[in-house]
């Protein structure tokens, strides 16, 4: 695995928010509406799809890593948290939650990865 998996959802989140996709469809556009015996309808958005994939992926990510590491490998699990932290930072469409949430997974998964290099030790 050369590439954090968490570069996935940050490829998904540019092509929508920069209009890259086709249908004009947003972060909040309901995937699944059900109503519940609250007589509350539950909505799942393609926002919370997004998250529900990273945090899918995040968990399968140690699963996927090999017992040794390229340097390319070391470099992109820095490069991937830090280009969701600058794009973040600096770019207006990004600054969102659903980002952020991103960002944070990122980040919680370059530190397992930088975790399992210190323990294979």
């Amino acid at each position: 695995m050369p590439i954090p998996l968490l570069f996935i959802p940050f490829v998904a989140y540019n092509l929508m928010a920069f209009g890259l996709t086709r249908g004009g469809m947003g972060w909040d556009t309901p995937l699944v509406s059900l109503p519940l015996p609250s007589s509350e309808t539950f909505r799942f958005t393609l926002g919370d799809g997004l998250v529900l994939i990273a945090l899918v992926l995040l968990l399968i990510s140690p699963r996927l890593r090999p017992a040794r590491k390229s340097a390319f490998a070391r470099a992109a699990m820095l490069a991937v948290p830090l280009a969701y932290a600058g794009e973040f930072l600096l770019v207006p469409a990004a600054a969102t939650s659903l980002f952020f949430t991103c960002l944070a997974m990122s980040v919680a998964e370059s530190l397992m990865e930088w975790r399992g290099d210190r323990s294979e030790r």
